[in-house]
């Protein structure tokens, strides 16, 4: 008889079973070993997404801001690029049934998602026209999150057989459950990876603290300290005084001062503390290969 792991792993590489089966079975597995975080994911992707803050990276697709005109399909674009990229991103919260059946159900080589009514009033007000905006996506990205799940899982499984975890019958041994309980940091660290956490504005402003810190400490010239720190002092201003804050302006900032930093400086922390802020702000700010 196949073992629970053993069926689960059947399941992530096979396209005649659903995600959602496989799922079901996986916290099967996650609930009888204890492996918390696991239990937490599988449920969430099961359920859906509440709080955007738990959503992770691989389940914000990209897009097109598109509209349909008397002229046919057209691409629109917002005056302020940091809008546009917004607009062109959208998280996806809904349970994974709803992503399996969207991605199984379409017809065509691009899918349009529709904005709540408000965007939609905002998006016409800005360019100052009537037709309905719609994010145009690739099946490619709902593909993508269907199989970013299955390989996690399948990480996962793989990793409890390495360790001798079969759960045989549907059940696990005590010895199978102490080995899962002496390894479970490990086990939930596979899905901590993929979880986007992101900071909130005043874990954002202790991390300006800490850099302001690393560049007082630093053995930069105290002509470059003066700089940098009113460089990072007029990005507190942006997040302070600006609801939707420019961020141009603000990767401007950070990438000056990463192209002058030394690398002494780097290597006491500067950059990944500017990651974790313009990761949770959106900015893509090229640094990090």
């Amino acid at each position: 008889m196949v073992s629970l792991i053993e069926e689960v792993q059947n399941n992530c590489v096979s396209d005649n079973i659903s995600i959602v089966d496989m799922l079901r079975k996986s916290l099967i597995l996650a609930r009888r070993l204890k492996i918390e975080e696991f239990e937490k994911w599988i449920k969430l992707e099961l359920d859906g997404y509440n709080d955007i803050s738990e959503l992770p990276k691989y389940r914000t697709i990209e897009g097109l801001l598109k509209a349909e005109t008397a002229y046919g399909v057209k691409i629109l674009q917002m005056p302020r690029s940091d809008l546009q990229d917004i607009l062109q991103k959208r998280p996806y919260l809904n349970p994974i049934s709803k992503i399996e059946e969207l991605y199984n159900n379409h017809k065509s080589n691009t899918l349009e998602l529709i904005y709540p009514l408000e965007t939609i009033e905002m998006i016409q007000k800005g360019l100052n026209c009537e037709s309905r905006p719609f994010l145009s996506v690739e099946p490619s990205e709902l593909k993508n999150i269907l199989d970013t799940v299955k390989n996690t899982v399948l990480e996962w499984t793989l990793r409890l057989q390495d360790d001798g975890i079969m759960g045989e019958n549907f059940s696990f041994t005590e010895n199978e459950k102490n080995i899962a309980n002496q390894n479970r940091n490990i086990y939930n660290l596979i899905i901590i990876q993929q979880i986007n956490i992101k900071l909130n504005k005043d874990e954002i402003f202790e991390k300006l603290f800490e850099i302001k810190k690393i560049i007082k400490d630093s053995s930069l010239l105290n002509e470059k300290k003066e700089e940098y720190t009113k460089d990072i002092q007029s990005v507190e201003l942006e997040l302070q005084n600006n609801p939707i804050p420019d961020v141009d302006k603000i990767k401007n900032v950070f990438s000056n001062i990463l192209i002058g930093a030394t690398g002494s400086l780097l290597a006491e922390g500067l950059k990944p503390l500017i990651y974790m802020i313009c990761f949770s702000l959106g900015i893509n700010i090229g640094f990090w290969e």
